[in-house]
């Protein structure tokens, strides 16, 4: 096998990395050397050589699968300037019950299909922040706090998750038919070379700033 510089190039070109001429010979030269390395251990023979996974023959030294670092919650948990077991930092969020349930049914060449999925979830989440605002003036001088306003957010909220799918019919796709599947090209990401109002035509959205209206893609040299 031999590398020549279209090849270096063309690699090149696809992984994004810029080579000059000379670095690219020098690159060429190099992996025509690892390849004639690999040909002549291809000559070898090592029919009756069992594999190996290292040269030397020694084991691995194995330690016990144990948890040593366990009940750590309260060490994390003096940490929050406000003592409350459920929150670090005025926050927490906690999976209390996660529920998954699989159904298989057998299909006509005795295989088993999935029929039906379940999963559920609930979990809990909540806010104990304090929230200051301040209005500053500029213009008086002395009244840097014209207006402050202090106050305490507190709340908890639950989220239960449910979703079910039954698989009615599954059929095999071939080769062939895989390939013949298109894409929606409607459902693609669409690259804007400019601003364009028309894209969101039919859409209840925020007009946008200059910054966004002046946008655009140079074209590359």
């Amino acid at each position: 096998m031999s590398i020549d510089l279209k090849t270096i190039k063309h690699i090149s070109k696809l992984s994004r990395i810029s080579v000059d001429e000379k670095k690219a010979e020098k690159l060429a030269s190099d992996l025509n050397s690892i390849f004639d390395f690999i040909e002549k251990l291809n000559e070898l023979k090592t029919e009756n050589v069992e594999p190996l996974t290292s040269v030397a023959e020694t084991t691995l030294k194995l330690r016990p699968d144990e948890v040593k670092s366990k009940n750590l919650r309260e060490q994390i948990i003096k940490n929050s300037p406000k003592d409350n077991e459920d929150y670090f930092l005025g926050v927490f969020y906690r999976l209390n019950k996660r529920l998954v349930k699989r159904i298989f049914k057998k299909n006509e060449n005795n295989k088993y299909d999935l029929y039906f999925a379940e999963n559920y979830y609930e979990s809990s989440f909540g806010l104990d922040r304090p929230l200051k605002i301040i209005e500053k003036n500029k213009n008086v001088r002395g009244r840097r706090k014209q207006n402050q306003l202090l106050m305490q957010i507190n709340f908890t909220g639950n989220n239960k998750v449910k979703t079910e799918v039954i698989f009615i019919e599954s059929n095999k796709l071939s080769n062939q038919d895989f390939n013949s599947v298109k894409e929606i090209d409607a459902e693609l990401p669409v690259e804007l070379k400019k601003y364009d109002p028309n894209f969101w035509a039919g859409y209840n959205i925020l007009e946008p700033k200059q910054i966004l209206k002046e946008f655009k893609i140079d074209k590359a040299n």
